[in-house]
């Protein structure tokens, strides 16, 4: 086992970007910035982006006169899989940890994670949850959870999202270049069927990293079919081997889920239009009323959303739950804990009242 002093260990945070808005990618890198831990490098793999907003990005790094910050301009859209892979090549770091474009870190994110490796040295992997975010006009809200699950098969869950690395287990495993949505959910799957990984995996309550929802038409979780062939492709891929663990994941939990369970017939309802081949498919189950009442949620979701909501306005079921339905809001105990850690560092604070970057406290 390697000696190391966790708090001299160099963080490779890595950022993928394709056509992304800016003023989100900007809160993303400022976010770094303020990081009580100060060991990192960013690393932005440009993912085939166009010229325009390529330049912009270009022009905003280079203001920043920042060292710890690079771009990886990649030739062509590769999707995200590649990109974060070519960003795994390029990282210097001992530590690899991921931030989504559209997302942003709290203050102690990095220093938390040097932590959980000082308490626990033999790990390789840390996991944490995300925290979620959503706005709309005055209402502000972060909650632990996107929305809750009224069912939950405790012992097929899967690792929590938020992964951290050390660099040697890109040895083992890397993100699957043929899927361009859910490769982070493939990720721990690979995890959980490797016994050696998953046996050095440290489950933390580590919850500093907020994933934003907003409505975006461009999002990757708001392409329905890009994201339905995933999962079908990530649901062919587990399910075969019935001494995997991950089988249990993907028929008790995946496969369970709303529109999940009725892959197949959605596709055929969102790419052909076959509305009657989703009524011939539902026809065994008349029935059952919990089956019906599945089937027809799916439908509706699948008509309301994909089909308008989504598609016109960006906005999907996570939003409205997140912003309409009560629930414990974390929002003043985060901002308050942000604003106070910006507070006691002097460096912090410049940056904090730097009027060119106070969109980074616009959360």
């Amino acid at each position: 086992m390697k000696d190391y002093d966790h708090y001299k260990l160099l963080i490779s945070v890595i950022i993928p970007f394709f056509n992304q808005r800016l003023d989100l990618c900007k809160i993303a890198i400022e976010s770094i910035l303020l990081q009580s831990y100060c060991n990192w490098e960013v690393i932005i793999v440009n993912d085939g982006s166009s010229v325009e907003i390529t330049n912009k990005l270009e022009k905003y790094v280079s203001t920043l006169n920042e060292k710890r910050i690079s771009i990886i301009h990649l030739k062509k859209n590769f999707g995200v899989s590649i990109a974060k892979n070519k960003g795994i090549e390029k990282a210097q770091g001992e530590i690899i940890t991921f931030l989504d474009a559209d997302d942003f870190i709290l203050p102690w994110h990095l220093q938390e994670i040097m932590e959980e490796l000082k308490l626990n040295p033999g790990c390789k992997i840390i996991a944490g949850k995300y925290l979620y975010f959503a706005s709309f006009y005055f209402i502000k809200k972060i909650t632990r959870s996107a929305y809750p699950r009224s069912t939950s098969n405790d012992k097929f869950q899967l690792i929590p999202p938020q992964l951290s690395f050390k660099k040697e287990v890109f040895n083992l495993l890397k993100f699957d270049e043929k899927t361009s949505a859910l490769e982070d959910l493939d990720l721990r799957l690979q995890i959980m069927n490797n016994q050696e990984l998953l046996n050095r995996t440290i489950v933390t309550d580590i919850s500093s990293y907020i994933y934003r929802i907003y409505p975006a038409t461009t999002r990757i979780t708001h392409k329905p079919l890009l994201m339905l062939n995933a999962i079908k492709y990530i649901k062919e891929k587990y399910i075969k081997d019935k001494a995997k663990p991950t089988y249990k994941v993907i028929k008790y939990d995946l496969c369970e889920q709303g529109r999940c369970r009725y892959n197949d017939e959605i596709l055929a309802l969102l790419i052909k239009g076959d509305f009657f081949f989703f009524i011939k498919k539902s026809l065994p189950y008349i029935f059952s009323i919990d089956e019906v009442k599945r089937r027809s949620n799916a439908l509706v979701y699948t008509l309301l959303f994909d089909k308008f909501l989504t598609k016109y306005f960006g906005i999907d079921l996570r939003y409205l739950m997140m912003i309409f339905i009560p629930r414990r809001n974390l929002y003043k105990e985060i901002r308050n804990k942000f604003l106070s850690c910006i507070s006691t560092d002097k460096s912090f604070r410049k940056f904090f009242h730097d009027k060119e970057k106070e969109m980074v406290v616009s959360f």
